[in-house]
């Protein structure tokens, strides 16, 4: 099985055949539940402490991004699960002039402006989505009814070391291999590059025929 995190998680389940083809075994599923849903989560987060208003003008005054940003640098890749001790500091200094709500602006000057984001808050971000992806995965592992030898995670999500953690802890027992290649991100880009070098243009007449399939990934080590 190949997992694809990126924006949206997408599931493809193959098997080895003759000629190094990979013959698809079930169809393909996904769902809009990846890497940009942990940041929806966040910026939900943000919008219980400072409020509604400030939250739209920042998204409109192009500011959003910036604290989107700090928190994938900071928290979201970084984050593996295992660190009960966690914490990042995010400054929000920059926001004070939208907040217009005296209790919420006495708060965070108590606060100095700054958002303490913890462990027990990562893993609230964190766990609608990862709930999601195993839901996802489970479905599909069920829906095969093979016996499964290896899990690839690729995309640039697949690197989050909770995601993998999560993954690992609750499929092992089904799946004894679930490996992340050494460019997960990479992996689907360099895939189609290595499957469509020994095209010829007279074969791609034949692609829609075939009864196989062949993935766009490629898994190195």
């Amino acid at each position: 099985m190949v997992v694809d995190c990126g924006d949206r998680i997408d599931l493809t389940t193959c098997k080895l055949l003759t000629n190094d083809q990979l013959g698809e075994i079930t169809e393909r599923s996904g769902d809009s539940c990846g890497s940009t849903f942990i940041d929806a989560e966040f910026i939900k987060y943000l919008r219980g402490i400072l409020g509604d208003v400030p939250m739209d003008l920042l998204r409109d005054n192009g500011q959003m991004q910036y604290l989107v940003q700090q928190f994938c640098d900071y928290c979201k890749m970084p984050f593996t699960g295992d660190d009960q001790d966690f914490l990042y500091e995010l400054d929000i200094e920059h926001t004070k002039r939208y907040i217009k709500d005296d209790n919420t602006r006495k708060t965070l000057e108590d606060d100095e402006w700054v958002i303490e984001i913890n462990f027990e808050t990562m893993k609230s971000i964190f766990e609608p989505v990862i709930r999601n992806i195993l839901n996802l995965i489970k479905a599909q592992l069920d829906n095969a009814q093979e016996t499964f030898s290896a899990m690839f995670l690729v995309g640039d999500f697949s690197e989050s070391k909770y995601l993998q953690k999560s993954i690992k802890q609750e499929f092992s027992h089904r799946v004894f291999n679930i490996l992340v290649p050494l460019q997960p991100t990479a992996a689907i880009s360099r895939g189609a590059v290595i499957y469509g070098l020994p095209i010829k243009s007279n074969d791609l007449n034949n692609v829609g025929n075939s009864k196989s399939y062949t993935s766009f990934y490629t898994i190195s080590s």
